[in-house]
């Protein structure tokens, strides 16, 4: 039996600094700097995993808890049938320790309203590809 490929991207998110974003203890992105080299998997887990820690954190503000950390696991795994592709993206979410387990199901589920990347791929949104070559310059420059 083998086991699927996988990857994790994870999101922390403090009060006031900006999200940062490591993997496998590896810092990859503070503050819009890249740290690391990132694959384009690596890419959509930083976007989803990104995007709910910020809903995470807008649902926080809106219940006066601001200062309270957020964490934020992707993980995805690689489907073991062609086409290459993730088939499915898990995500943990941890708060610090003032939060318990009924308010924090509550805020990821309000969060998750929020979330345009992990409603977008909920939707199994179409996406197009059209191939294009370079058009030659007209002025032959």
């Amino acid at each position: 039996m083998s086991t699927n490929k996988t990857w994790s991207v994870k999101a922390v998110s403090n009060a006031g600094a900006p999200v940062t974003f490591h993997r496998h203890g590896e810092l990859l992105f503070c503050g819009g700097e890249q740290g690391a080299s990132i694959s384009p998997v690596d890419h959509l887990l930083i976007g989803v995993a990104g995007c709910l820690a910020l809903s995470c954190r807008a649902v926080l503000a809106g219940r006066r808890l601001a200062t309270v950390t957020v964490e934020v696991t992707a993980t995805g795994e690689k489907s073991a049938e062609p086409p290459s592709r993730l088939r499915q993206i898990t995500l943990a979410v941890r708060f610090g320790s003032e939060i318990d387990e009924l308010e924090a199901a509550a805020i990821v589920a309000e969060a998750e309203k929020l979330c345009t990347v992990t409603n977008t791929l909920l939707d199994s949104p179409v996406i197009e590809v059209h191939p294009m070559r370079e058009q030659p310059d007209p002025t032959g420059h």
